[in-house]
């Protein structure tokens, strides 16, 4: 399943024990995301809201 949020690509379901692989504009900014609160970031919108809030320029994120 695939979402577009804010012009970010988000593919996969999100569960409480979701890690993510997130991808930037600039490749040597990708990353793994372990430590997610999944009491507070719940949607796709919530998470794309919280890493550009951040200043990530992420293109893409995979829920793994």
């Amino acid at each position: 399943m695939m979402s577009v949020i804010d012009d970010v690509e988000c593919y996969g379901t999100l569960l409480d024990s979701s890690n993510f692989e997130v991808i930037c504009e600039e490749e040597d900014d990708d990353f793994v995301w372990l430590t997610r609160d999944s009491s507070k970031l719940r949607t796709w919108n919530d998470i794309v809201k919280h890493l550009k809030g951040k200043g990530i320029n992420v293109v893409e994120i995979s829920a793994i």
